[in-house]
């Protein structure tokens, strides 16, 4: 019995300084990716949309470096905007043409989740003088073209 206790000890032993041998130093908590950006409001331009948001609630233990806003079409069309801080201004967009926009931090660890995406159709800018015009551009269009087809149909 004494030599099978022998053997085993110095085994007991390799195994004990083997588990005891491990880094026990504390970790630093490795940084992820940005939450996503919440609070996104649009207000549309011309060819243009300029995106209004709050940060992300968390940055993911590292510094936000920017934020990309991008907007995307039906046909799938992206168009992007990028910054440091809100507003963001989306340029290049169709005008007449629905859009879904979000917006994304990016810090040291890279792109962060998309915020809930916002629609919106850039339209052209008009001034209330270019409004009434071209209403009665159209209604004076519409009358003629109706007064046309009266005179087609008492021709007929």
């Amino acid at each position: 019995m004494t030599i099978r206790l022998l053997r085993l000890i110095p085994a007991l032993l390799v195994v004990t300084l083997a588990a005891c041998d491990s880094d026990d130093t504390p970790t630093t908590p490795q940084a992820v990716a940005p939450g996503a950006p919440t609070a996104v409001s649009a207000t549309i331009g011309d060819a243009s949309v300029s995106l209004t948001f709050a940060p992300p609630t968390s940055d993911g233990g590292a510094a936000i470096t920017g934020y990309t806003a991008t907007c995307s079409s039906a046909a799938g069309a992206a168009v992007t905007g990028s910054g440091s801080a809100s507003p963001l201004t989306v340029n290049g967009l169709t005008n007449g043409t629905e859009y879904a926009c979000v917006v994304a931090a990016t810090n040291s660890v890279g792109v962060g989740t998309a915020s809930t995406s916002v629609m919106v159709m850039p339209a052209p800018t008009v001034s209330m003088g270019e409004t009434r015009e071209t209403l009665f551009q159209y209604i004076s269009g519409a009358s003629l073209h109706n007064s046309i087809a009266r005179n087609q149909r008492n021709v007929a």
